[in-house]
């Protein structure tokens, strides 16, 4: 028990160990609104728990709410116009669909095929195989055979999910037990949404609920999201290889999508059930660009939250 409160409080609030109670007041106006904003991109990942100087404190609120005026609005209008077209893409090709395998299983097991090829190729940049990579990829597999069986007709236990679900989580109980005060807060929160997917997958396998399952596949989506964010400046094979694992995300996401019949029905958001509705009925092409267009806008928004900031002594 001692283990994982430890675990927990070096996840979701590394900073409230070592500071002196003076400080606490911020700590709590730091870490409450980016656990707030947490699947909005990261966009509370720039400003880091407060620093051991007092010139930080004083010059850190201002930057906080500039950037969250700036930042907040964009990603959300961007979010609001790629899920009405993302979700008529997705209409489209279920309706042009003439498969044989059921497409909801296809898109799992493509996703699982590409979390699983995008770790691997990760993985493969190591001198040694940790335990971490050794169950995520035996957990993905997992995965992988459950989908596969759909696809193919063979009745594969969905107990097989909860078993992944427990694998996976040692990977993510790993860097848990490795984060410290000196990780990314944007880190902390893609481990902290890892642990909630990997909770879900074993609600999925105790009990076969499909909104658990897309629960799951959102807590991978952001998670895997945020790590691709927090990777903006390093080689391209490792950014690559981590859009593989996002794409994964994006395909057990739709595949959810197309069995809960969210792509009949567009999300208003912020932009309003009407502008929502057109976007949903656009044409294909139509779709590609605004959807590329506001996914290329939340990325930026989000890279230029999680840069480190350049914080000057006073």
């Amino acid at each position: 028990m001692a283990w994982t409160n430890e675990c927990l409080c070096s996840v979701i609030f590394p900073s409230l160990r070592r500071l002196r109670p003076k400080y606490m007041i911020y700590d709590v106006v730091y870490m409450s609104p980016c656990l707030v904003c947490c699947t909005g991109f990261s966009l509370c990942a720039r400003f880091l728990p407060i620093a051991t100087s007092v010139a930080v404190c004083c010059i850190a609120p201002s930057k906080l709410i500039m950037n969250a005026a700036i930042l907040l609005p964009g990603v959300l209008t961007a979010a609001s116009l790629v899920a009405p077209c993302y979700l008529g893409l997705l209409k489209l090709l279920d309706e042009s669909y003439a498969g044989g395998a059921p497409l909801p299983a296809v898109f799992k097991a493509l996703g699982a095929a590409s979390l699983f090829a995008g770790h691997a190729a990760l993985a493969a940049r190591k001198p040694k195989l940790p335990r971490g990579d050794k169950c995520y990829l035996a957990g993905v597999s997992c995965l992988f055979a459950l989908f596969f069986g759909g696809c193919v007709g063979v009745k594969v236990p969905l107990l097989m999910a909860a078993v992944a679900g427990l694998i996976v989580s040692v990977t993510f109980a790993d860097m848990a037990a490795g984060a410290t005060r000196q990780t990314r807060l944007i880190l902390h929160v893609a481990i902290a949404c890892g642990c909630c997917g990997c909770a879900l997958l074993l609600a999925v396998g105790l009990t076969g609920k499909p909104a658990a399952a897309q629960a799951a596949s959102v807590a991978f989506l952001v998670a895997n999201s945020l790590v691709l964010v927090a990777l903006h400046s390093a080689p391209i094979q490792a950014r690559q290889a981590q859009a593989l694992k996002v794409i994964g995300s994006a395909c057990l996401f739709s595949g959810n999508a197309i069995g809960l019949g969210w792509h009949e029905l567009p999300p208003a958001g912020v932009v309003g059930g009407v502008v929502a509705e057109t976007l949903h009925g656009l044409g294909g092409l139509a779709q590609v660009v605004v959807a590329g267009g506001g996914l290329l806008v939340a990325y930026a928004a989000a890279v230029f939250a999680a840069s480190e900031p350049k914080l000057k002594a006073i």
